[in-house]
């Protein structure tokens, strides 16, 4: 650093060209102006493009330092999940010593009993053949006085003696069988505990980048234990109702022919699964109790309303539909059945008759909302209902004409048209944490086909409105009987059916995601969260798969709409009937997690619960960031604090966080937006001399890390110090 008296000549020297310069005259002899307002502007432009520089190279190069944390904290919980793995292991292989250490101890005992039974046998007719040898000489002995003999006596008192011990020893053995059984139920209850705790150790953290921006996916797994049930098929519904899940639907395989009514199933179940134990109960025919018509119905439309379940419309089990006034019911996961909801007297009007509807509802406007289904005739509906949970009341929404003008808000924001969607059924109602906004995506036309066909309609100015996705974006494929939620501003569709025009059946496994800021479709999963979804991708580096989901064998490469064929056809081997069944039915929304119930690959029973975090990536990142940084107490912030003012100079100083800086740089910039660099060192406290009396500064403080990268973003922003 140099001198004061130094700095202060050379800053002389600049002063006296610059008076030099403004004493020449111009070449027609007038005096030039001492500055353009021009040249005044473009330093003003440079100087705010260089902060803006070196605030975007500060931003790049924490982004990458996040990231390099971030994928040290997944190495780390990989190598834990492994070790928890390999200790579940370890106490397993012991359990099993235990008890075959147990059960060769059972066996000698079992061995001694036998042998003593075989001795006590042989004393037994030993002492019959002397009882009777007494008893002929007694016989025949004369002048008998009638008591037994000395022999007699003794084989007596040994049978006697020989009882007792048979007695003692089948006590014993009595005991040890006891002590075998309490073992062995100790061993199947530690088998169970490992079993369930190798499940929650094979639970994972991803990070994923969708339009570049990353979502931290943890999927955690528990094992389910009681009346497990078969894998859900389509055709049954499942929703959260509290800390309960309510599966309902045909007991046996139901048919995946989707153009068609439900079909009179020959069984019907109502299971429940209480998550904070994880244990499934199952209900019977008599246990769910409640009307005769509410029992058995298929094809109902459920959705969670708060802790408990609405319902509405359906199949009876000899086909007919419910009729309007008993239509829409309601569920506690407390009582077993279903209960038919009073009709207020001045209903205006009620929905009609249907099955296969969408229903949502929202927590804000404490309404849900139920869209198509199909009525007794077979024909699809294309009606949107209100119904006001507090007054039990039904409202149509779209009875008049929705085609209208859209608002220019509304243009600007999503890139749309005013269509009504079509009349449908099985599509997916999802409603916007504001209520304000009600969309729907996908469901079976009359024609028999799927679509995948998103509209949203607007409950203030109530008309109904067509996305058109960017060219950009994937081609969703078109599904029916999927679920899908509002999570902040992204849609979540997972999974459902889709129909070729050939008829065949292809279930999709796929989680898509809608952002209602970018107008685009993206695919966050293709294959229901399986671990091995990352590895399946077929082009090189990419992160995230983006074939599944989509028109069959179509993939896009990049942002500019480039596509590119697949070898991944419909009937192929990700696309086989035998997969385990992924939408309505299989999976549920609870807030902003996604429940996926898992069957086994043996049995095809529901014995594992899958939940995968959903919520906001940025706010969930920060979330672990600030975690580990609390855990590990880090500090992150450099402050600068000021120990002695005088009229042109400080000194400040900092503390470091860690050892793993090596240099600090002290930046100062004045009133004007002017920065120059004040000290570069090692020392965490430096003197600034030679300043301007009566200014106002700003100081900032840049580290150097082992790496020899330069944090140009600095850790603590301002200190500002009127001299």
């Amino acid at each position: 650093m140099a001198p004061p008296a130094k700095a202060a000549s050379s800053n002389a020297k600049p002063a006296a060209k610059a008076k030099a310069g403004k004493a020449k005259a111009s070449p027609d002899g007038k005096k030039k102006k001492k500055g353009s307002p021009s040249s005044a502007g473009k330093d003003e432009e440079k100087k705010r493009l260089q902060a803006e520089l070196e605030v975007a190279r500060g931003s790049a190069a924490a982004q990458e330092a996040a990231a390099r944390a971030l994928e040290a904290e997944l190495a780390a919980l990989r190598l834990r999940h492994t070790h928890d793995t390999a200790a579940s292991g370890d106490v397993l292989a012991s359990q099993q010593r235990e008890q075959v250490r147990l059960t060769a101890v059972a066996r000698q005992l079992e061995a001694a009993l036998e042998a003593s039974r075989l001795e006590a046998a042989q004393l037994q007719r030993a002492l019959q053949d002397e009882l009777d040898a007494a008893a002929a000489e007694q016989a025949e002995a004369d002048g008998t006085n009638g008591q037994p003999s000395s022999e007699l006596q003794r084989a007596l008192s040994h049978q006697e003696r020989q009882e007792e011990r048979i007695a003692a020893q089948q006590r014993e053995m009595e005991g040890l069988r006891a002590r075998l059984q309490r073992a062995e139920d100790g061993l199947a209850a530690s088998n169970a505990t490992v079993a369930a705790l190798q499940v929650k150790a094979a639970s994972r953290s991803e990070l994923r980048f969708v339009e570049g921006q990353p979502w931290l996916l943890h999927v955690g797994r528990e094992r389910l234990t009681g009346a497990l049930p078969a894998a859900a098929q389509p055709g049954c519904t499942l929703a959260a109702a509290g800390r309960r899940l309510v599966l309902e639907g045909p007991a046996g395989a139901a048919s995946e022919q989707t153009g068609s009514m439900q079909q009179p199933s020959e069984g019907h179940r109502l299971i429940t699964l209480d998550l904070s134990s994880g244990t499934w109960a199952s209900t019977t025919a008599d246990q769910q109790g409640g009307s005769t018509e509410s029992a058995g119905i298929n094809g109902r439309a459920v959705c969670s309303v708060g802790s408990k379940l609405l319902g509405f419309g359906g199949a009876c089990p000899d086909g007919s539909l419910l009729p309007a006034a008993t239509a829409t019911q309601q569920l506690l996961p407390e009582l077993p059945h279903w209960e038919t909801t009073p009709v207020p007297a001045e209903a205006a009007a009620l929905p009609e008759p249907r099955q296969g509807a969408a229903l949502a509802y929202c927590a804000k406007t404490n309404a849900a909302y139920m869209y198509g289904g199909q009525a007794q005739d077979g024909r699809c509906l294309g009606d949107l209902w209100l119904y006001d949970v507090a007054f039990a009341r039904w409202t149509r929404l779209d009875s008049a004409a929705t085609a209208r003008h859209l608002p220019a808000a509304d243009r600007a924001r999503t890139p749309c048209i005013p269509e009504r969607p079509p009349p449908c059924s099985g599509a997916a109602l999802a409603v916007s944490e504001a209520g304000d906004r009600v969309w729907l995506m996908g469901g079976l036309l009359e024609d028999g086909r799927c679509s995948n066909e998103l509209h949203w309609f607007d409950v203030g100015l109530r008309y109904w409105a067509a996305v058109e996705p960017q060219q950009s974006s994937c081609i969703v494929a078109p599904r029916t009987q999927h679920i899908m939620a509002c999570i902040g501003r992204d849609l979540v569709v997972v999974g459902g059916l889709t129909r070729s025009a050939s008829g065949a059946i292809t279930r999709r496994r796929d989680t898509c995601l809608w952002n209602t800021a970018s107008s685009a479709w993206e695919v966050l999963d293709e294959s229901a969260f399986e671990p091995q979804a990352a590895a399946c991708s077929s082009e090189a580096g990419a992160v995230v798969s983006m074939a599944a989901g989509r028109d069959p064998g179509r993939r896009t490469t990049s942002g500019h709409g480039g596509i590119r064929f697949n070898s991944q056809r419909e009937g192929g081997p990700s696309s086989s009937l035998a997969t385990a069944f992924l939408g309505a039915g299989s999976a549920a929304f609870l807030g902003s997690k996604l429940l996926l119930l898992k069957p086994a690959a043996g049995s095809g029973l529901v014995s594992e619960l899958w939940t995968v975090d959903l919520g906001c990536p940025p706010e969930r990142i920060e979330e672990l960031r600030a975690a580990k940084q609390a855990a590990q107490a880090v500090v992150q912030t450099l402050t600068l604090t000021c120990g002695t003012v005088a009229a042109t100079s400080v000194r400040l100083s900092w503390r470091a966080p860690h050892d793993k800086l090596v240099s600090f740089k002290l930046m100062m910039t004045n009133a004007e937006g002017l920065a120059r660099e004040a000290y570069e060192g090692p020392e965490a406290s430096c003197d600034v001399t030679g300043l301007p009396p009566n200014s106002q500064l700003v100081f900032c403080v840049k580290v150097r890390r082992q790496s020899g990268m330069l944090a140009c973003r600095p850790w603590n922003m301002q200190l500002q110090k009127g001299l």
